[in-house]
């Protein structure tokens, strides 16, 4: 399948004890008759009855075929060019190449400026990246999980030191690790 998608729902229930199961499908034909991925999520109150499914792709195939036969001036990639987590939490199956996900590199969360060096080769090595990226050029914005997932000044939600791969990294250096591999 080439194509990605975040759904994000909100499923409220009137019974404030409920777990409420959301199932959902994504399909090539307006009939649901092919299905490509389904799956369910649960959801409660505590986070307001709100639902989110991944499904990752690596578009950038696609993206390079396209511009074959399109007028394109370039592309605009909206952030998340490169995720920080570790292979271990990775949210999808590794396993199925077919679904065009890929392993990380290094296979532990990005923390340091080798670390964060290591990820971006790993991605500009993918085949798909350097087709797109010979074919168009890239406007990159920058967005939280170039260095770490929902950054604020002092920290992030899978960072607040002591708390990561590294314990003793101060938070200062990972961001300006990442800063750094990024702008390098």
């Amino acid at each position: 399948m080439h194509g990605g998608f975040v759904i994000w729902a909100r499923a409220p229930s009137q019974n404030v004890i409920a777990v409420v199961r959301v199932d959902w499908a994504v399909a090539s034909d307006n009939e649901f008759k092919q299905v490509k991925q389904q799956g369910s999520v649960s959801t409660t109150l505590d986070v307001d009855w709100s639902v989110k499914s991944y499904c990752y792709f690596n578009a950038y195939d696609a993206i390079a075929d396209w511009a074959e036969n399109n007028r394109l001036d370039a592309v605009l990639h909206l952030g998340d060019y490169i995720y920080e987590y570790s292979s271990s939490a990775l949210l999808w199956d590794e396993s199925d190449p077919g679904k065009g996900t890929r392993s990380h590199y290094p296979r532990k969360e990005i923390v340091m400026l080798q670390d964060y060096r290591e990820r971006h080769s790993q991605w500009d090595s993918d085949r798909g990246t350097m087709r797109m990226r010979g074919a168009l050029p890239l406007i990159a914005v920058w967005d939280d999980h170039e260095f770490t997932n929902n950054a604020f000044r002092t920290g992030a939600q899978n960072y607040n030191n002591g708390d990561n791969e590294d314990p003793a990294l101060p938070w200062k250096l990972r961001a300006a690790n990442a800063v750094r591999a990024y702008f390098e």
